[in-house]
């Protein structure tokens, strides 16, 4: 018996021990390691993240702002682990909200359906019918107003777009009394908050959308791979970055300095303080060379000059000229004053693409001809022609060469645009009077003395190029392509190539080319920046220059000087009596050298008709004054069905007219006062 009461009162010591280390231990945890367990428990972690700072702005050469950036309020939402019951009942209270909004301020996020895509949470409306065409249409039916009926859309399950962690926005610009509201109700949005934005916004709309270019946000990037890699660079998904223009070119100048911020969150990743750790600073601001009254006033002229054409020539009514293009350049330093086309397109519909207006509007920026457009240069070519058969001997000054109207080459007879010729002709005639069989001639020589075709055309390139034929232009935006050579070897290509009928380049190559025959032999780079100025306070203007863009050399043509001055004497006679612009140019404001051309692109039926006719690329080169140059031009309107002469040479006028104050500028108007003007009428 005493030994069964010993073994007891041992287990019971031994049991009382237990439990007193149990105890002690539990106190441990209790008092000492109790808080950090709590917070092991809740898995507290900190997180950095990006801060953005403030996009630079872009001005004219004069000072006037093109792209700012205007305050806005927007909807942000930071996942506080809402059960997907909570999300659902988040979407529709959200959609309550936003629906009540002008549908032309808010065409997509107004329905439960696109605000649970945009919080991006993990789950998704999916529309029941298996057919893709009919659940675009569901959507769209929902952004137009009908009602969301369940019945119709099951929750499905969807990967995250970002880490829980970072903040959704839902891009709708909310107006004050919206905001007012939600401020006083925010307490039944779980996760939502109302931030400020900054909203790109393009002031004078499309005023030079081909120079200036646009800002798409960070997850519109199409590329996996580059939305990573945005992300790595400290970019947000909502975030804008340069897409094309100089919005892209100079993206790294543009895009603010952004900061840090710690983000401190527990395991539902409830957000608990945001400290800044580094503040982000204001980007520096670009000027362009553009001078952007005589670019709207360059563009007026090509979209009124269209209508004139389309108007006045005939068949042109039944198949009418849908584009043309011009651009300005300071022939002694390469900035670009105009780079227009018509028609353009508005820059702030890059921010509306939903809107099926604005989906028609920005197809037209999709492609930049006035950089990647290859067009024949035709007649303007023969200056260089008649330059190159001087410095290579293959003609003198004042040796005349019989225009009887054809010339043969073999069995090929080629024709000048007079009938029965031009009669004896010198390099100034020719170029007055743009005649082909002198042209041709030189063409023939000149095989003669390389002895075949591809040399002699090879010849004549390696002569273009210093002039900006054939070369990059060095144009600081990106997308810049180069000329597209022609093909054929028959003996006939090089009679082609000597009037501009054989290799392709781009408005900028024949605009730079220009500009090197007006200042005698420099080829400029071309660039429509100006400077980079530093921010200012409250944006009151560009700010001080922290460096300026100064005029580049890239090559001096080795021709000779009086073989140039010869050149641009026959040009200048373009616009006298008996030149091919002569009617164009009677009483211009100041001296014009120029060179029509046009040149034959394809033989089509005139719609409605039976009727078989060639249409034409039209262009026009020069610079005035002609003997001071301070422009120089290029104007190209592609699918005429007439010469140069009454299509290409009087814009080229109005724009010499605009330049020197004997046109009036057209009007420039910022979009918001011309639409608040357009509200007020209605």
């Amino acid at each position: 018996m005493n030994d069964v009461v010993r073994k007891f009162n041992v287990l019971f010591l031994a049991v009382f021990f237990l439990f007193m280390l149990l105890l002690l231990r539990l106190t441990e945890l209790m008092l000492v390691d109790g808080p950090l367990y709590a917070r092991a428990a809740e898995h507290i972690s900190d997180k950095r993240v990006s801060v953005s700072g403030s996009r630079g702005w872009i001005y004219d050469r004069n000072g006037l702002p093109l792209a700012k950036n205007e305050t806005v309020f927007r909807l942000t939402f930071l996942d506080e682990g809402l059960s997907r019951e909570d999300v659902v009942a988040l979407a529709a209270k959200l959609e309550a909200i936003l629906k009540t909004l002008p549908r032309d301020q808010n065409p997509v996020y107004n329905n439960r359906v696109d605000i649970l895509r945009a919080l991006d949470v993990g789950w998704r409306y999916v529309a029941k019918t298996g057919d893709e065409e009919k659940a675009r249409a569901a959507i769209q039916r929902l952004r137009e107003g009908t009602p969301f009926r369940p019945e119709e859309w099951e929750l499905k399950e969807a990967p995250l777009s970002d880490p829980r962690y970072v903040p959704r926005t839902i891009p709708v610009d909310l107006p004050p009394e919206v905001v007012f509201r939600l401020e006083e109700e925010i307490g039944e949005y779980p996760g939502v908050r109302i931030e400020t934005a900054a909203r790109r916004v393009y002031v004078y709309g499309d005023l030079a959308p081909y120079v200036i270019g646009y800002t798409r946000p960070v997850r519109s990037t199409s590329s996996k791979e580059r939305y990573d890699e945005l992300l790595s660079l400290g970019y947000k998904p909502e975030d804008p970055i340069g897409e094309v223009g100089v919005e892209a070119a100079y993206e790294s100048v543009l895009r603010g300095v952004p900061g840090t911020a710690i983000v401190r969150s527990n395991a539902l990743t409830r957000e608990q303080t945001l400290t800044v750790e580094r503040e982000p600073a204001a980007a520096d601001n670009v000027v362009l060379t553009i001078d952007a009254r005589f670019q709207r006033t360059v563009e007026t002229i090509l979209a009124e000059e269209i209508g004139r054409i389309n108007a006045t020539i005939p068949d042109q009514k039944r198949d009418p000229v849908k584009e043309a293009l011009a651009v300005v350049v300071d022939p002694w330093n390469g900035d670009v004053l105009a780079m227009a086309k018509a028609p353009g397109y508005d820059l702030n519909c890059w921010n509306n693409l939903d809107r099926p207006e604005c989906y028609k509007e920005v197809e037209r920026g999709f492609f930049n001809p006035l950089l990647d457009g290859k067009y024949p240069p035709g007649s303007t070519f023969k200056p260089l022609t008649v330059l190159f058969g001087l410095q290579k001997g293959l003609v003198g000054p004042n040796e005349k060469i019989m225009s009887t109207g054809t010339y043969r080459i073999g069995t090929t007879v080629k024709h000048d645009y007079k009938p029965g010729g031009h009669g004896p002709t010198d390099g100034l005639k020719a170029i007055q009077e743009s005649v082909n069989t002198y042209m041709y001639e030189i063409g023939m020589r000149l095989y003669r003395r390389v002895g075949g075709v591809k040399p002699a055309i090879e010849t004549v390139r390696r002569f273009a190029e210093p002039f900006g034929l054939g070369a990059p232009t060095g144009i600081d935006l990106p997308g810049e392509g180069t000329f597209l050579p022609g093909g054929g070897t028959e003996v006939g290509r090089i009679a082609d190539m000597m009037i501009g009928q054989y290799d392709f380049y781009t408005p900028l190559e024949i605009a730079q080319y220009a500009a090197t025959l007006a200042n005698g032999g420099t080829r400029m780079r071309l660039h429509v920046v100006r400077s980079i100025n530093e921010p200012v306070e409250n944006s009151k203007g560009p700010g001080p220059v922290r460096y300026p863009i100064e005029g580049e050399v890239l090559n001096r043509v080795d021709v000779d000087p009086r073989w140039i001055a010869y050149v641009r004497e026959g040009m200048r006679r373009v616009t006298q009596p008996g030149g091919t612009a002569a009617a164009a140019f009677a009483g211009a404001p100041v001296p014009v050298a120029l060179k029509t051309g046009t040149a034959q692109r394809v033989q089509v039926t005139v719609p409605g008709t039976n009727r078989v006719r060639y249409k034409y690329d039209t262009l026009a080169i020069g610079f005035a004054p002609a003997d001071r140059p301070e422009i120089a031009f290029a104007v190209i309107v592609p699918g005429v069905y007439s010469l140069s002469g009454n299509t290409a040479a009087p814009i080229a006028r109005r724009i010499v007219d605009a330049y020197f104050g004997a046109e009036p500028p057209a009007p420039l108007e910022p979009v918001t006062k011309a639409a608040d003007r357009d509200r007020a009428k209605e």
